[in-house]
């Protein structure tokens, strides 16, 4: 601490304060992400886990197994490996300035996220998961160079193209099928008998399509034949309408109703998380990553006021 104090006393205005507000713009942020991730360990044990079959609609927790569903195969666009879940990014290696001043970092070329949708099975049904805004968490990630900002087939063996060779460097992180997910999201149930249906706006959406077609109002319901629709004859119409919309309405309630996990509505302010971590894994890194934080927070603070108190003294 004496080496510290020594340059809090001699070095220059600009560098002393820039130095410090650094140090303490750094315990602020620390602070501040500590009670997040300790808010995100907390969120996990105080929500229960739910099955697919009986969980209530709105906020929800699953835990199962990550399914395909029917239709395409999902892949990582770049390694071509199966999945559920992809995401990769292509960046490239800029350098900048000359001698003393030059500098190297990583510059974002492209980055992508999978938006197919997948499905959750917990051995009680199956949900459908929408990944559209989520964050997830993942235990397969794979990362190499590369000579060119293109890249299609595996990565390189593990070997020098892993990290050395190329100014470009390759990201692919993915979710594995058949291997376990767990899902925090909002919960709804698309269809069958617990559906809510808005009757009076599906008639209207139904009169306004027969307005849309007068030859076809005109020959279903103009009983007099002097080719209008009078105010008897629409109300017709519209009890015409009414039937119908109840009858499809009672059509969808009978069919089986479909599970689905998505991001919760923007009035809600709790996250969308999937992860191929369990549960007490996932709340086990919120809670280390919130104690390393409340840590960084009391050191670099803690720096901060010993450099100001040197300072001033």
């Amino acid at each position: 601490m004496a080496d510290f104090a020594a340059w809090a006393a001699r070095a220059g205005d600009g560098e002393f304060w820039v130095f410090t507000a650094l140090l303490i713009i750094a315990a602020l942020s620390a602070f501040l992400f500590s009670f997040y991730f300790l808010r995100r360990a907390r969120l996990l044990e105080d929500v229960p886990t739910s099955r697919v079959r009986s969980a209530a609609q709105g906020y929800a927790e699953l835990d199962g197994i990550a399914r395909l569903l029917d239709g395409p195969t999902i892949a990582g666009p770049l390694t071509g490996l199966p999945c559920v879940w992809w995401e990769y990014k292509i960046e490239e290696k800029v350098t900048t300035g000359s001698g003393k001043n030059r500098s190297t970092h990583w510059r974002t070329l492209v980055f992508r996220a999978s938006e197919c949708l997948f499905a959750l099975d917990d051995d009680t049904g199956v949900c459908v998961i929408d990944p559209d805004g989520a964050s997830v968490i993942t235990t397969i990630s794979d990362r190499w160079h590369g000579r060119h900002p293109k890249w299609s087939g595996p990565p390189p063996d593990a070997g020098w193209r892993r990290w050395i060779g190329g100014r470009y460097r390759f990201t692919e992180r993915r979710l594995a099928r058949n291997r376990p997910l767990f899902a925090l999201g909002w919960f709804r149930t698309e269809g069958g008998a617990g559906s809510d249906f808005n009757t009076a706006e599906e008639v209207r959406l139904r009169l306004v399509a027969m307005k849309a077609d007068p030859q076809d109002l005109v020959r279903r319901f103009d009983a007099n034949n002097d080719g209008e629709v009078d105010l008897v004859e629409w109300e017709a119409a519209r009890r015409t309408a009414e039937d119908e919309v109840r009858e499809e309405q009672l059509a969808r309630a009978l069919r089986p109703g479909v599970h689905v996990l998505a991001r919760p509505p923007r009035h809600h302010d709790r996250p969308f998380l999937l992860s191929a971590l369990p549960q007490h894994k996932l709340t086990r890194r919120f809670r280390l990553s919130a104690f390393a934080l409340l840590a960084a927070f009391f050191l670099t603070g803690g720096l901060a006021v010993f450099l100001i108190g040197a300072r001033l003294t």
